[in-house]
């Protein structure tokens, strides 16, 4: 498999396979999607060597942490069947991991080089006393006396990603810098349909497979020019180049358009373009559901570019998640001088004095919705919160704060809530909405919650 953009990695990796013994330690970084564990991934195999790849996402504890990589490095994959049968072990911290790499190895009397990947690595950042694991795993080789090379794999550069000034550095740094926009369509090129061979080809099909993967082509360079800009992220670029070449070619399949019409094709497939950009990132249905909902939409298209979006305000929540995810609209989208206004238990004349005040002050200000949405921590959005369940009366206790800070963290997973402040600051947590006013009041009308009360300068 071609690798665009990724020649000086991938020779450094092969280095580092050849000369594993000499390495103990490297540190793999760069933005999400730019191939790191792919071509790591593909570098071992290729070359044969052994390994375990562990995801540190599937690990929630130390104990479960150093007992899958004992249990990955010692298994019987990738040929190596000088391994104990006895796979009884307990290994609840770093000093018990070396123990047990030192004498299964000693027992074993082979020096073979293996190679511990550790995926998505930024999650350790969370286990207790996460920068002493870390200096752990840098330090396997040393500890154990094991011929073995730990590799991190991370989104963050070690700066950021090392919580201590004192952590040891990795013996390698790679740095998988982002994909240019010619990488990016060399990749996109990768996933045009193959051309079967002459026996296997349909000759009643419209398109032949020929011109299917020249269409695709032509579609993946018009998709690099309007979607390169606001999204750089290779997974979802691929989704959404998958998604709509269904949609570029069907006015050339109902013999509507040719192929070198590309001002009329682009013109057809401009509405849906526009349509994923809104909602770059949340998937809230899967491509079959979208093409399917999507019918209707383009019936009543040739009616003129001023069409409902079906599936723009489709976000199903729970009832308490969904009163956090507009109080988090609130917060985004209304100043924080405001809230006295709209939440606190003041006077009427003094409610009057302040609006009349803030009319004043904010003539000359751009409109909340031309702004974009504003960073806000989460105890403002927690205080709105309990404000609005109470102003809307509902018979029910509050959850708890465990509960709601789960229910949080699901916003975020889910791309409606943005993180902005880093991981590591606990003490101020802070975070931006991802939903436009559409899906907002959307939200509020099936929650029969009167969201306009709690704005300020917004129109729906």
């Amino acid at each position: 498999m071609a690798m665009p953009g990724r020649e000086h990695q991938k020779q450094v990796l092969a280095n580092l396979v050849r000369r594993g013994k000499h390495v103990p330690s490297a540190y793999l970084f760069g933005l999400p999607a730019t191939g790191k564990s792919t071509l790591t991934r593909k570098v071992l195999e290729d070359s044969k060597a052994i390994h375990a790849i562990i995801d540190c996402m599937s690990v929630f504890t130390v104990a479960q942490l150093f007992d899958t990589c004992l249990e990955a490095l010692l298994s019987c994959e990738n040929g190596d069947t000088c391994v104990d049968s006895d796979l009884n072990w307990k290994c609840d911290n770093a000093a018990d991991f070396a123990f047990e790499l030192k004498m299964r190895f000693a027992k074993q009397g082979h020096n073979q080089h293996r190679f511990l990947v550790l995926d998505n690595a930024d999650a350790l950042r969370a286990f207790p006393n996460s920068s002493t694991l870390i200096q752990s795993l840098l330090r396997v080789a040393d500890m154990s006396g094991a011929n073995i090379t730990v590799m991190l794999i991370s989104c963050l550069d070690w700066v950021r990603f090392k919580e201590s000034a004192q952590c040891i550095d990795p013996a390698l740094f790679l740095y998988f810098p982002a994909y240019t926009r010619a990488e990016t369509k060399a990749i996109l090129a990768l996933d045009a349909p193959a051309i079967p061979p002459r026996s296997e080809s349909n000759d009643d099909e419209e398109l032949s497979p020929e011109e299917e993967q020249s269409l695709y082509l032509q579609f993946v360079d018009l998709a690099i020019q309007v979607l390169h800009q606001p999204c750089r992220d290779l997974n979802e670029l691929r989704h959404l180049v998958a998604l709509l070449f269904s949609k570029y070619k069907e006015p050339i399949m109902r013999g509507k358009y040719e192929k070198k019409d590309t001002g009329k094709l682009y013109a057809h497939i401009q509405f849906y373009f526009k349509e994923v950009i809104d909602k770059l990132y949340i998937r809230k249905i899967s491509s079959s559901e979208w093409s399917q909902t999507n019918v209707s939409v383009r019936t009543s298209f040739a009616n003129g570019p001023t069409v409902s979006q079906p599936d723009a305000t489709d976000v199903d929540l729970p009832h308490n998640t969904a009163y956090l995810l507009l109080a988090s609209f609130i917060a985004s989208y209304n100043p924080k001088g405001l809230d006295v206004r709209f939440f606190a238990r003041a006077s009427e004349k003094r409610t009057r004095k302040t609006a009349s005040k803030m009319k004043k002050t904010s003539s000359t200000k751009l409109r909340q919705q031309l702004v974009g949405p504003k960073t806000f921590p989460i105890e403002r959005m927690l205080a709105i919160f309990y404000r609005i369940k109470e102003d809307t009366q509902v018979d029910e206790e509050m959850e708890s704060l465990v509960d709601i800070q789960m229910q949080i963290k699901s916003l975020i997973s889910k791309g409606l809530l943005l993180r902005m402040s880093q991981v590591s600051r606990l003490e101020e947590v802070k975070c931006k909405v991802n939903i436009g006013l559409e899906t907002a009041y959307a939200l509020a009308g099936r929650m029969r919650f009167d969201l306009s009360k709690y704005l300020h300068d917004f129109k729906a």
